[in-house]
């Protein structure tokens, strides 16, 4: 489950043992200056693309801040269907390219799926899932 509060540790944690002062990890990802301590306050949580932007910074996986998993380099989930949908570590999602029998509407699919940013990637992929 969701842990605002974890997130929030884990930002500070890891924004000190890189040397990041909050003030400028806050500054550099275009947040406000309390923004990461509110939303350790706050059941909401952070905004994906907030979330995205500090992971970038700080180098690691949006699933290590949140919680995810233990290891800051890898995501804790595994959104894949006969590996035809990836989620990698390094924050950004790319669909296999060997997707058997592709007809010219998964051709189009796949295509328009890779220009798609972070954001509008996973929200395609929840999409399809609650689908299932």
């Amino acid at each position: 489950m969701y842990n605002s509060s974890e997130t929030s540790t884990r930002i500070r944690q890891l924004a000190k043992a890189k040397g990041i002062q909050m003030a400028e990890l806050q500054e550099k990802c275009g947040l406000s200056k309390n923004t990461i301590m509110q939303s350790g306050k706050s059941q909401e949580g952070m905004k994906a693309k907030n979330l995205y932007a500090i992971a970038e910074l700080l180098e690691c996986s949006v699933d290590y801040l949140l919680g995810r998993t233990d290891n800051p380099n890898e995501t804790g989930i595994s959104v894949t269907d006969n590996n035809q949908m990836s989620l990698t570590g390094n924050n950004s999602i790319s669909v296999n390219s060997a997707v058997p029998n592709k007809d010219t509407l998964t051709e189009q699919f796949m295509q328009k799926f890779e220009q798609l940013d972070f954001d509008d990637k996973v929200d395609v992929m929840q999409y399809v899932k609650n689908k299932k």
